[in-house]
């Protein structure tokens, strides 16, 4: 499924839970580069998660070549399934970030209630229309 904003030279690219190894062997760099910020999972530990469909790629594409990548997964709980931003890597955020609006509408089409980014505190200014729900703090044991 690829959908492709009019007048835009940035579209965005759902990839099937079948293509997730085909995909990844182009933007296995950014998948990284988004592990590297977001916590203890290795490359192989995404691919299982896109593979089994536990987890979405999303490709942001430009001129055919992918800008950034964006991988998602739904929580359920037991009054609502939240779709989760889980890791977002690339370049150019400010030309595709509209982009999010399609991700949020595949999102409410999946039942979602809502949609939440995790990340570094900059996404906090991008990101004008969502809301801070609350804050991690992490402390490494040695």
């Amino acid at each position: 499924m690829q959908q492709i904003a009019p007048n835009d030279e940035h579209y965005l690219v759902y990839v099937q839970k079948e293509n997730a190894d085909k995909a990844s062997l182009n933007c296995s760099h950014l998948i990284e580069q988004a592990i590297d910020e977001n916590g203890p999972y290795s490359l192989e530990d995404i691919l299982y998660e896109l593979r089994e469909g536990k987890a979405q790629l999303w490709l942001v594409m430009s001129n055919r070549q992918i800008k950034a990548i964006v991988v998602t997964v739904i929580k359920e709980f037991p009054q609502a399934k939240v779709c989760s931003v889980w890791l977002c890597a690339g370049s150019e955020v400010q030309k595709w970030l509209h982009l999010l609006t399609q991700i949020e509408d595949w999102a409410k089409a999946h039942k979602c209630h809502a949609i939440s980014v995790s990340g570094r505190s900059g996404w906090e200014k991008i990101l004008a229309d969502y809301q801070k729900k609350n804050v991690i703090l992490e402390k490494i044991l040695r």
